[in-house]
């Protein structure tokens, strides 16, 4: 893997201005899913602000929602509790403009997670809100690898909030 990142890295950085504005905005969100999954949240938030503005110079209003969740996500996880909401306040803006169902249902179910990791901290009670039966419909359709996240999350929030027996439920769930 560290290999890997280095070529990854000299592949990133040397990408010609030629490149299709598609193809930047995949690689830069590659890249930052990579970083982040590889624990270097930093290093995915920048990459992931490039991201933004690839999607942003896209014009592409699906891109530009998912890049902008994806970094509201990022903000959050960092602290940076504030700027996620601006972020998630944008990709709500601009999700209007996008066309499709299946679509429209994706941004629902990642808008809610987003929200409600967002939220934890200040207010869990909005983060159970925000969990509802159709966003666990949505990921166990779509994203069935999100669900244990998506349960952890809801249990961290259930705790916060002192239904104490309902967090451990869901924590079973999510392992």
């Amino acid at each position: 893997l560290n290999q890997a990142w280095r070529f990854f890295d000299r592949a990133v950085s040397c990408m010609p201005d030629e490149v299709s504005p598609a193809r930047r905005y995949v690689a830069l969100f590659a890249a930052s899913l990579l970083a982040a999954d590889s624990g270097f949240d930093h290093a995915a938030l920048i990459l992931q602000d490039h991201a933004v503005a690839a999607a942003e110079g896209r014009g592409v209003a699906s891109a530009i929602v998912e890049s902008l969740l994806r970094r509201a996500t990022l903000r959050a996880r960092l602290g940076d509790d504030e700027s996620a909401r601006v972020d998630l306040a944008r990709a709500e803006s601009v999700s209007a403009s996008v066309e499709g169902p299946l679509q429209q249902r994706y941004i629902m179910g990642w808008t809610a997670r987003v929200r409600a990791e967002g939220r934890i901290r200040e207010e869990p009670e909005q983060s159970v809100l925000a969990l509802t039966d159709d966003v666990f419909r949505f990921f166990r359709e779509f994203e069935p690898e999100q669900l244990p996240a998506l349960h952890l999350l809801r249990g961290r929030a259930l705790r916060a909030i002192g239904v104490l027996d309902a967090a451990s439920a869901s924590w079973r769930d999510g392992i």
